[in-house]
């Protein structure tokens, strides 16, 4: 079976379950402890009834168990509780007998956690408790012992009189009178302010005078600055004017270079193509003088041989006539 695990999501809130600090009981005294339950696999445990132990140890997760409660709680439709440490049902474990016995005076509590979703307790981790949970002990502090001044160490309470206060001179407390010493204060703050201001006007001036004395040489610097770019500008573009004649100069040179090759290349042409038309004439009268001799010599050729057919025909109807001759003499 999947073992089921409590993680602990977030920790929304520390407070006391009180009406009235000044009139605090300590069986009210709690703080909220809010998780979410997961599975195994992280998916959260909704909508379940499960069982919460809480137990608080004093000088380290495996030290004296103080206080030990359990809560039945459900989670909701996220897998999220919430409960009261300090309302819960006592287990009956546990070095005290209450929740507000509980000494929070010292640093050292720890709060162990348990579940069960079903299938027994499993532990779901320790946690060594922080600030918010020792203002449980406040309420003593309203308790307080009261001293008389006189009772106090290093102080001369002679002379005491009404709105006086206590002020160190290095060697004992002295009273002094507030009136008095408000005013003292408020003359000092007042000369204070007044050479405060002094040295505001005077740093102002200081800065203002430096801020001129800087524009100007940042002026001067920065005309020189424009100067020697300018003259560099100058000398740039003479070289320019110098390099881009000269290359126009090339690029002339080159393109006569060319018209003139292309000149002779186009005489050298006209050349080879007149030889060529010439050629081609003198091929054709050729041509044509033999295609007549051709046609002479097929028309000579077709003239004897229509005569040697006429004396073939002539000779065959001789025949002919011969034969049938002969035949009619048979019968």
């Amino acid at each position: 079976m999947k073992k089921q695990v409590l993680k602990s999501l977030l920790i929304v809130a520390f407070f006391f379950t009180l009406g009235n600090v000044f009139a605090q009981q300590k069986s009210d005294l709690g703080f909220s402890y809010q998780a979410v339950a997961r599975d195994a696999s992280g998916l959260a445990i909704n909508n379940k009834a499960i069982v919460v132990e809480i137990s608080i140890r004093k000088g380290g997760l495996t030290g004296i168990t103080l206080w030990q409660e359990t809560h039945e709680v459900k989670t909701n439709n996220f897998g999220l509780f919430s409960i009261v440490i300090g309302k819960g049902n006592t287990t009956g474990v546990g070095k005290l007998d209450s929740f507000k016995e509980i000494d929070w005076s010292h640093m050292d509590i720890f709060t162990g956690v348990r579940a069960d979703f079903g299938n027994g307790l499993l532990p779901m981790g320790n946690v060594q408790l922080q600030s918010i949970p020792y203002a449980f002990i406040a309420d003593s502090a309203l308790a307080a012992p009261r001293f008389n001044l006189k009772e106090l160490l290093d102080v001369n309470s002679s002379n005491i009189q009404k709105n006086d206060i206590l002020r160190w001179d290095g060697t004992q407390w002295k009273s002094v009178n507030f009136d008095g010493s408000l005013n003292a204060v408020y003359a000092k703050y007042k000369a204070d302010s007044l050479q405060l201001n002094t040295n505001l006007v005077n740093i102002y001036n200081e800065l203002k005078a430096k801020a001129s004395a800087d524009s100007l040489a940042n002026a001067t610097l920065l005309t020189t600055q424009i100067s020697n770019v300018q003259a560099k500008a100058i000398v740039d573009s003479v070289l320019f004017s110098t390099n881009l004649t000269k290359e126009v100069t090339n690029r002339t040179s080159a393109i006569n270079d060319v018209k003139s090759k292309s000149l002779s290349d186009s005489t050298s042409f006209k050349t080879l193509l007149d030889k060529a038309n010439t050629d081609l004439a003198s091929e054709i009268t050729n041509r044509i003088a033999g295609d007549n001799a051709t046609k002479a010599k097929q028309k000579a050729d077709s003239t004897f041989f229509k005569g040697e057919i006429d004396v073939t025909n002539s000779n065959l109807t001789t025949t002919e006539i011969l034969l049938n001759t002969e035949i009619k003499a048979e019968v």
